[in-house]
């Protein structure tokens, strides 16, 4: 599967190298955002854990949580709620 996906972004490379550089970088930019968008759809509407994001992308938990931490919706608090006051 990956093969077919490097045979299509080699379609955007021709005999103009400025040209293919412009194509390949808004390619990039628009494979970001689909990676943001199924992050964020994999956390918020399929349950997945950051752990699950991070192995599909091939990525440290850690470095995948801060990089799209930001794009979910806020997780509730489980367990019972402490109060700060006290």
């Amino acid at each position: 599967m990956a093969r077919v996906k490097v045979a299509a972004l080699e379609r955007l490379v021709d005999g103009d190298p400025l040209g293919s550089l412009r194509r390949l970088s808004g390619a990039r930019v628009e494979l970001d955002r689909l990676e943001r968008e199924q992050v964020a759809a994999a956390v918020d509407e399929a349950g997945a854990s950051w752990a699950q994001v991070a192995a599909a992308l091939g990525r440290s938990v850690t470095a995948t949580h801060r990089a799209f931490s930001s794009l979910t919706r806020p997780q509730r608090r489980r367990g019972p709620r402490r109060d700060l006051a006290a």
